[in-house]
C-alpha cells in the first residue's frame, strides 16, 4: 500500500485519507493519449500468444490477442470498404459476444462512433435512436430484427449486421470440452427449440455480421489519427429516474476510465479470466469489464447470457467477476448445487445497492464452499464509465462503496451551494475524474446539470448520490436525491428504509418508493420479496417487520404501506425498477380506493 501523509483539514479534496488504502505502485501503466484501438494493442505487444477472450468459457472457442487484433483490423477495412468514414456512427444492439469486442476496437481506429444501445428498445425508440445520428449501417443481436423490420423503412439504414450465438460454436472442437460444457451447449441449443430465432428476411440488406467480417482485407491494418476531443462511443443512461440520455465519450475518457483501475488494490492480473456479466450497452460491462481486462491482459469471458443464474452458471471458471447484486442472490439461493467456489479472488459488486447485512451474509455462505473472495462493493455512473470507486481487495468494508479510484478525487457537497463538507457531513457525492463524459447528446441543458463548474474553478460531475464520507475516506450511499420521499416537510432517503428492512433474516430484498398521501403530500412504501423458506409465515413476519420500522426508524420515515412481492422486478441493466415499483405503488392504492368505493354503496 501507498505511504500516507497525514492531513487534517477534514476535507476529502485536500486530506486524501484513501491514498494508504490503494497499490504503491500500478499494475500497470498507460499512456491516455492515443485512440482506445491503440492502446490496446501497444500495452499487449508481449501478450499476443495469450488468450484475449472466449465465448461461454468453451474450449476451442478462445481468441488469443494476435487473433483478436486481427480481426478487429479485418471488421475495420470491412467498415471502410463499405464506405463508413471517420464521423459515421454505427448503432449497436447486441448482448456480448465476440462481436462486442470487434466492434469496440474496429470502429474506434477508424474513427466511426459506435452507439451502443440496450436490446430490448421498443420499435419507436429503436427508430429514434437509428435516426438521430443518421446511422447507415446497424449490428444487432438476432432477436431484435422483429422491431427492425417494423421500423427500417423509415431509416436510411443501408446494411443490418446480424448476430447469434451459434456463429461462434466451433462444432469440430466440442471434444476437448467437459461434461459440464457440454450440457451448457445442450442448454442453449434446447433453448433455441423453444424460443427459435427470427427468420431473417429475404432482403440484401440483411447480412450475417461473421460473413461481413471476410469482406474486409486480411492484411489491412487500418488507423486514424488521436484527436482528444473525437466521439468515439455513445451509450445510454439507465432511464431509472427519467428518461435515457445519450451520454457521448472520447478516447481521452475511455483511455482514462482503463487508467483508474490502474492504482487500485483489485487482482486485475495478466493471464486471470475476468467474467463479464454486464450487457453491451452499459459502460460497467462494456468499459470497466471488456475493455478494462483487455487492457491488463486479462482473459475475458463473453457470454450472451443476462440472467441472474450467470454466476452459477459459470462457476469456477472464472477468478474476478464484476457483478451484480442480482446474481449474489441467485448464487447464494442456489449455493447447495455447487461443489465448491475455491477458484474466484474477488467477487465485485456494483450497478445496484448491496446492503452490509447481504455482503456480510453471502461471504459467510460461499466461506462454507471454499471460497475466500471478498464481495466489494463499488459505484458509479454511465457518465464516468461505470466505476468510480470500489472497496480495496485488502480493506473490504460491507456497506461502503469504497473508496476513490487512482488518481481521481470524490467528496460530498451540498448540491445548492456547492459547498463541500466535511469527512462525516452528509450531502450529494462527486466526482472529480478525468474518464467524465464529454457531454449529453443533444442537451446542453442537462449536461450542465451533472458537470458543474464549482466555485474555485473545479469541475465536478455531480452523481444525483446523497451520502457521507468517514475519515479514512470510505464513501457510503444514503440514496438518490430522486428517492427522496417527502412526507410533509420532512425528508427522508429511502434507503434508510430499507437499511432497517434489509437486516430482517427473513427479507431476501426490498425497495421504498413514495406513494401518494391527501394528507402528508407522500409518504413511504416498502416492496418486500421474502425469503422461500418464510413465505408461508408472510402475515407473522410482516407484523414483525412492522414493528422493527416502528422502533428504529422517526415516526414520519416508517413505512405507511407493507407490500409483498413474489419477485422484484428489475431493468435490463439489472437495477432494481424503482419507476415500475412507484407505477405498482400507485396501482395498489388505486385498487384500494375502489374497494373503498364499493363498501360504502
Amino acid at each position: 500500500m501507498k505511504v500516507f501523509e497525514e492531513k487534517s483539514s477534514g476535507y476529502a479534496s485536500i486530506d486524501m485519507p484513501w491514498i494508504r488504502f490503494q497499490r504503491e505502485t500500478p499494475i500497470r501503466e498507460f499512456e491516455v493519449n492515443q485512440t482506445l484501438a491503440d492502446l490496446l494493442k501497444n500495452v499487449n505487444q508481449d501478450n499476443l500468444k495469450q488468450p484475449a477472450i472466449n465465448f461461454m468459457g468453451l474450449k476451442g472457442n478462445e481468441w488469443t490477442y494476435r487473433s483478436l487484433f486481427h480481426q478487429a483490423n479485418r471488421l475495420a477495412s470491412a467498415y471502410q470498404k463499405a464506405g463508413l468514414k471517420e464521423g459515421d456512427t454505427v448503432l449497436i444492439a447486441t448482448v456480448s459476444g465476440m462481436e462486442e469486442a470487434l466492434n469496440l476496437i474496429a470502429l474506434d481506429q477508424i474513427g466511426v462512433t459506435s452507439k451502443w444501445v440496450d436490446i430490448t428498445l421498443s420499435e419507436k425508440e429503436l427508430e429514434e435512436a437509428i435516426n438521430q445520428d443518421d446511422c447507415k449501417y446497424v449490428v444487432c443481436f438476432a432477436p431484435v430484427i422483429p422491431n427492425l423490420e417494423k421500423i427500417i423503412h423509415d431509416t436510411d439504414v443501408k446494411k443490418v449486421l446480424y448476430v447469434d450465438p451459434s456463429q461462434y460454436m466451433r462444432p469440430l472442437n466440442v471434444l476437448w470440452n467437459s461434461r459440464e460444457d457440454f450440457a451448457k451447449m445442450k442448454q442453449m441449443a434446447d433453448s433455441t427449440k423453444q424460443n427459435p430465432l427470427p427468420q431473417m428476411p429475404e432482403d440484401p440488406r440483411y447480412m450475417r455480421f461473421v460473413d461481413f467480417v471476410k469482406t474486409g482485407n486480411p492484411f489491412a491494418e487500418p488507423t486514424i489519427r488521436y484527436d482528444k476531443d473525437r466521439p468515439v462511443l455513445t451509450i445510454q443512461s439507465s432511464g431509472t429516474t427519467g428518461k435515457p440520455k445519450v451520454i457521448v465519450h472520447t478516447d481521452y475518457s475511455i483511455n482514462n476510465s482503463i487508467r483508474k483501475f490502474s492504482g487500485v488494490d483489485l487482482p486485475l492480473y495478466q493471464g486471470k479470466v475476468m467474467l463479464k456479466t454486464a450487457p453491451a450497452w452499459v459502460g460497467y460491462g462494456l468499459i470497466n469489464t471488456l475493455a478494462m481486462g483487455l487492457a491488463n491482459g486479462m482473459e475475458v469471458m463473453l457470454t450472451p447470457m443476462l440472467g441472474d443464474d450467470i454466476l452459477f452458471q459459470y462457476n469456477q471458471k472464472y477468478d474476478v467477476v464484476f457483478g451484480v447484486p442480482l446474481h449474489y442472490r441467485y448464487l447464494a439461493a442456489h449455493l447447495d448445487e455447487i461443489d465448491s467456489m475455491s477458484r474466484p479472488l474477488a467477487l465485485i459488486s456494483g450497478g445496484d445497492k448491496i446492503a452490509k447485512t447481504e455482503v456480510e451474509s453471502f461471504q459467510e455462505m460461499f466461506a462454507t464452499k471454499g471460497c475466500s473472495a471478498p464481495i466489494l462493493n463499488g459505484a458509479g455512473f454511465n457518465e464516468i464509465l461505470g466505476a468510480g470507486c470500489v472497496n480495496p481487495w485488502h480493506a473490504n468494508r460491507p456497506g461502503s462503496i469504497g473508496i476513490p479510484m487512482y488518481d481521481e478525487l470524490v467528496s460530498i457537497f451540498d448540491p445548492d451551494t456547492l459547498e463541500e463538507k466535511k469527512l462525516g457531513e452528509r450531502g450529494e457525492i462527486c466526482y472529480k475524474t478525468e474518464s467524465a463524459f464529454q457531454c449529453y447528446a443533444r442537451d446542453e441543458e442537462k449536461t450542465k446539470a451533472v458537470k458543474r463548474l464549482h466555485p474555485d474553478g473545479t469541475l465536478w460531475l455531480h452523481s444525483n448520490d446523497l451520502g457521507y464520507q468517514d475519515q479514512d475516506g470510505f464513501i457510503y450511499i444514503d440514496g438518490r436525491l430522486s428517492r427522496v420521499i417527502t412526507v410533509g416537510a420532512f425528508k427522508i432517503a429511502a434507503s434508510q428504509i430499507e437499511d432497517v428492512v434489509q437486516a430482517y433474516p427473513a427479507v431476501k430484498e426490498c425497495v421504498a418508493v413514495a406513494v401518494p398521501d391527501e394528507e402528508k403530500g407522500e409518504v413511504p412504501m416498502i416492496h418486500i420479496v421474502l425469503k422461500e423458506e418464510y413465505k408461508e409465515e408472510e402475515n407473522a413476519i410482516i407484523e414483525q417487520i412492522k414493528e422493527l420500522c416502528q422502533e428504529q426508524l422517526k415516526e414520519k420515515a416508517a413505512p405507511k404501506y407493507y407490500n409483498v412481492l413474489e419477485e422484484m422486478p428489475y431493468t435490463s441493466n439489472n437495477k432494481q425498477d424503482f419507476r415500475r415499483l412507484e407505477k405498482m405503488g400507485l396501482e395498489i392504492l388505486e385498487e384500494q380506493q375502489k374497494e373503498k368505493v364499493l363498501e360504502r354503496k
